[in-house]
């Protein structure tokens, strides 16, 4: 909104006060004013600037028609999310099949890369960042249960992506590892949490930035484990 501090009304007439007027970067005079950004949905003045208005400084917002409209207000950090391409999880499991008793090597093959994003809306156009920062697997567990009756504890938690096995036991080091204790057919999930900030300009010509706090992404799977038992077998006499 634009206010003119030292005009105001005498008797129904305008009237401005000593120091009022003011010159333009051209030259040319005209009248004091203040520019204040309002958060709508707040009302907290979060930005302000002043200048110097003559004929040829329109009012912020203004039409053709000579009348104003309300600033249209910047994009929030839910908005932001919605158009930030974070791609589903994938699995990286090792062995594909389990086994009782061995490890089960866990990781994320997008290896936890940044993304980065230029979102366009209602006349405003902001940057946007955002990194995971912490990923979650469930091994198969029933939903509410904080252990499994056939397996230890089932929820590995990492905040580092981790990287692949690789044969002879190169590789990695994973991010997460899990053993089962019980063969059986399990449902596996995967929730990466992400974290990021956006920054935009706002009509003042000042550059805000936001937090956009965290979002989560998830995808499941199903995995296998199977159990071996050794079995002792005669020799020769």
């Amino acid at each position: 909104m634009r206010t003119y501090p030292n005009v105001g009304s005498l008797g129904g007439e305008q009237a401005v006060s000593a120091g009022a007027f003011c010159l333009d970067d051209a030259g040319n005079r005209g009248v004091s004013y203040v520019d204040n950004l309002t958060n709508t949905q707040t009302g907290e003045v979060v930005s302000t600037r002043s200048g110097c208005a003559t004929s040829a400084t329109p009012a912020p917002n203004a039409q053709s028609n000579g009348s104003t409209t309300a600033a249209q207000p910047p994009p929030t950090p839910a908005e932001i999310w919605a158009r930030t391409p974070i791609a589903t999880p994938t699995f990286g499991v090792n062995p594909d099949q389990g086994l009782t008793g061995l490890a089960t090597w866990l990781w994320d093959p997008n290896g936890g890369a940044a993304v980065n994003a230029t979102v366009q809306l209602r006349g405003y156009s902001a940057q946007a960042s955002a990194t995971p920062v912490r990923w979650e697997w469930t091994m198969g567990g029933r939903p509410g249960d904080t252990e499994s009756r056939q397996n230890p504890p089932y929820r590995v938690v990492s905040t580092q992506p981790g990287r692949a096995w690789a044969p002879g036991g190169r590789g990695g080091p994973p991010a997460a590892t899990y053993m089962y204790e019980t063969k059986g057919d399990y449902t596996l999930t995967l929730t990466v949490t992400w974290t990021g900030s956006y920054t935009y300009t706002d009509p003042a010509g000042a550059v805000q930035s936001v937090d956009l706090g965290t979002t989560t992404r998830t995808a499941t799977r199903n995995y296998q484990v199977a159990e071996l038992r050794p079995v002792l077998t005669a020799t020769g006499p």
